[in-house]
């Protein structure tokens, strides 16, 4: 049998974010692109992480998501992180390739692991107190919870982790970790007690109930989006860590995520 020979075509690259991450991503996917041909990709599109804070509009702009899809094709690849789902439709349904990150676990694992070790930086930084002389809760234990529990165990630090899940306290107290039931939806004020700051890592929204089990004074760091926090005064609040700390590390991760999608193209 006689088969069509695949063309190989250089690859270009739309960036619609901004900042050093962005231009970190840049750097790392043009030299990419210059050693890459592809035979089904001929440009690569860019939006930013997140791609929209309002499910509108590009983040960091005033450019609607839905106008991208009118200008892709069946070559063209669109990237982004937590597109919105309407707007993924129309772009899959216009041929374009559609890479999500929210969905990547390598990536999302190398991001929880930059924001595990930016609140790790802001502890030694803002508190007077040594790591190893602290007693530190930790709120949700998904993947930045886990990398930051395991980083302040390794320093030396006191540990007790809020987490809803059954199967996850056993784990922890076999390991000889602390840690306290936490129902989103309950009346019961946990324990916050003998802390000496409290870290929420939980997306999702605590609840009235968890704010007013703080004490008075207690150092709170939000790692999280939206207001986890309603009504408490003094909350430190961090989210995008990895691109304000790091953000030529979080650029290259962000970077190897988007070569390894067009690898997987081939």
């Amino acid at each position: 049998p006689q088969f069509a020979a695949r063309e190989e075509r250089e690859m270009k690259i739309e960036n619609y974010g901004a900042g050093q991450r962005c231009a970190a991503v840049m750097r790392l996917l043009l030299s990419f692109c210059e050693e890459h041909r592809s035979s089904h990709i001929d440009r690569i599109i860019i939006l930013p992480i997140p791609t929209s804070r309002d499910g509108v509009h590009i983040s960091g702009s005033d450019r609607l998501v839905s106008e991208i899809s009118g200008m892709v094709s069946a070559r063209d690849a669109v990237c982004g992180y937590a597109i919105p789902k309407k707007d993924r439709e129309r772009l899959l349904c216009r041929g374009a390739r559609v890479y999500d990150a929210a969905e990547d676990e390598a990536f999302l694992s190398e991001n929880a692991r930059l924001t595990a070790e930016g609140a790790l930086g802001y502890i030694l930084t803002g508190s007077k107190k040594s790591v190893k002389d602290m007693k530190i809760g930790v709120v949700g234990y998904g993947r930045i919870g886990r990398y930051l529990v395991h980083m302040l165990l390794s320093m030396g630090a006191s540990v007790r982790v809020y987490t809803s899940k059954k199967a996850t306290r056993v784990s922890l107290g076999e390991c000889g970790v602390e840690s306290e039931y936490m129902a989103r939806d309950a009346d019961a004020i946990p324990n916050l007690q003998g802390l000496d700051c409290v870290i929420n890592t939980a997306p999702t929204h605590l609840g009235k109930t968890f704010a007013d089990g703080i004490p008075k004074g207690l150092s709170v760091i939000e790692l999280a989006s939206g207001d986890n926090f309603p009504g408490l005064c003094g909350v430190e609040k961090y989210p995008s860590v990895p691109a304000k700390m790091f953000p030529n590390s979080a650029g290259r991760a962000w970077g190897r995520a988007l070569e390894r999608y067009v690898n997987s193209c081939q």
